[in-house]
């Protein structure tokens, strides 16, 4: 990989990184209506993107027609889909930014849990506004936070593609906490198994690195390949997001101790 193509790959995964998290910050629930001219723009735009990725990459792995056609309809489905939604969370951020709000109170009509592959993926949360329902998403925590209140003192406010969203709505720091402690122990009894293997996986490397020394000495140095390469970029880029999520936790746990 070229060192431009390396910047180029790393300032990219940054600015959706840092889209991500800023959503994060900026709003507790939005809603997701499509965009026309945002996707066709995608479109648009990252085809030739897609285009260099497969002549690059086929160019590496071997000139063969379906590595051309694999490789480009790989690359094209990822990229608009990432960058599709980060625009659509660009046009809730800049609509926050230039958009005024509005401070009222909102009925609730229910909390749902919306499962994806019988994962708890997020919550769905159903209140009425300038005189209809509307269906916004919101984090998993929120569910316990939202699923036994009739109404949220809240500043809603419209993008520019038709979204609506809601960047904070009345509730106490212990309500919040308590909520997020309720989710912890729901996602717990859902995937203690994930530790119990993450366990098993680290006993299994003492055991061997203890007893069995010389197991896997003996090991042929493979090339430094493209594909190692992103994998490499992959795990440090997913170490950065976890990071900043665990970075904006402290945050809040610091900002909560200093208002107490």
């Amino acid at each position: 990989m070229k060192p431009i193509e390396k910047l180029i790959l790393t300032v990219y995964a940054v600015i959706v990184v840092a889209i991500y998290i800023a959503g994060i910050l900026a709003f507790e629930m939005y809603t997701s209506r499509d965009s026309a001219p945002v996707f066709w723009s995608c479109l648009f735009l990252i085809f030739p993107v897609s285009i260099y990725y497969c002549v690059r990459m086929t160019n590496v792995q071997g000139k063969i027609w379906y590595g051309y056609a694999g490789n480009f309809i790989i690359s094209y489905a990822v990229l608009i889909f990432i960058t599709y939604f980060s625009l659509m969370k660009v046009d809730l951020l800049v609509s926050y930014l230039l958009r005024p709000s509005t401070t009222v109170t909102i009925p609730i009509i229910s909390v749902k849990k919306s499962y994806v592959k019988k994962s708890f993926d997020h919550t769905k949360v159903t209140v009425f506004y300038g005189s209809r329902n509307i269906e916004f998403e919101t984090s998993r925590s929120n569910f316990f936070l939202l699923e036994h209140k009739k109404q949220i003192n809240s500043n809603i406010g419209v993008s520019y593609a038709g979204n609506y969203y809601i960047t904070n709505f009345e509730h106490s720091s212990a309500e919040m906490w308590a909520a997020k402690e309720a989710y912890l122990k729901n996602w717990w009894s859902r995937n203690w198994w994930i530790w119990a293997f993450f366990a098993l996986f680290i006993l299994s490397v003492v055991i061997l690195a203890k007893y069995f020394p010389n197991v896997g000495r003996k090991v042929r140095k493979k090339p430094f390949s493209l594909a190692r390469a992103a994998v490499i970029w992959l795990v440090i880029m997913a170490g950065i997001f976890v990071i900043a999520i665990a970075g904006i936790y402290l945050y809040g746990l610091y900002h909560l101790i200093n208002k107490n």
